[in-house]
């Protein structure tokens, strides 16, 4: 199970993977509330990820956690 904190975050986001995903390709897609493509973050796989979402604006995102074996949507608040 994909562990995605603090929910609110105030800028720095954790990405906590289990270890079947390790070492697979890895991308992490963040989309505003309009369906934009704010943020994108490529890498292998690692049991603790950080996102930086300081230059974000306030507001409800999506982050989309992508793998070659499969992806899984979050809803994150940023607020600072």
């Amino acid at each position: 199970l994909v562990a995605v904190y603090p929910n609110p975050t105030a800028g720095v986001l954790y990405v906590s993977l289990p270890a079947g995903m390790l070492g697979s390709d890895l991308r992490f897609l963040v989309y505003d509330a309009t369906g934009r493509l704010v943020l994108e973050q490529l890498g292998a796989a690692q049991k603790l990820t950080t996102l930086d979402w300081s230059n974000l604006a306030d507001g409800l995102y999506t982050l989309l956690v992508r793998t070659d074996r499969g992806q899984a949507a979050y809803k994150v608040a940023l607020d600072r």
